[in-house]
């Protein structure tokens, strides 16, 4: 089988998916360790009160599992995997219709504008480049 050359900016976004998704396994692993204490918190905010142990736990351990998913769908990019392209593509529509909505409901804008222009530049760039695509197919 021969080696697909990957264009250097596809490298450059798995290597950001990468990176990220190992930031978000990092933060992912604290909540289920720290998820004992999550009730613990109900004396400094009622609010944290409702966050129970298990609850945490369930969340951490989601946010577990899309980091492992998002890691392997960078490490499929660097490969040159088309359905990674594909998923990177479809994750890149659904957080700039997210940042739309932010903006609209009054989130912080500067940093929804930061997160739409770069979703728009990745999601474009995998999506509508000619040596992408010619590579991924």
């Amino acid at each position: 089988m021969a080696k697909k050359d990957v264009p250097v900016g596809a490298k450059v976004i798995s290597v950001l998916y990468i990176v990220v998704a190992i930031l978000v396994l990092i933060g992912g692993i604290m909540l289920l360790v720290g998820a004992g204490n999550a009730a613990s918190f109900e004396s400094l905010n009622p609010i944290a009160g409702l966050f129970t142990t298990e609850l945490v736990a369930l969340i951490g351990t989601i946010i577990i599992i899309l980091a492992l998913v998002m890691l392997f769908t960078g490490i499929s990019l660097w490969k040159g995997k088309n359905w990674a392209r594909i998923v990177v593509i479809i994750i890149s529509v659904i957080s700039i219709i997210g940042a739309i909505m932010g903006m609209l409901k009054g989130v912080k804008v500067s940093s929804e504008i930061i997160r739409l222009v770069i979703n728009l530049v990745i999601g474009g760039y995998l999506a509508f480049n000619k040596s992408v695509k010619k590579a991924f197919s």
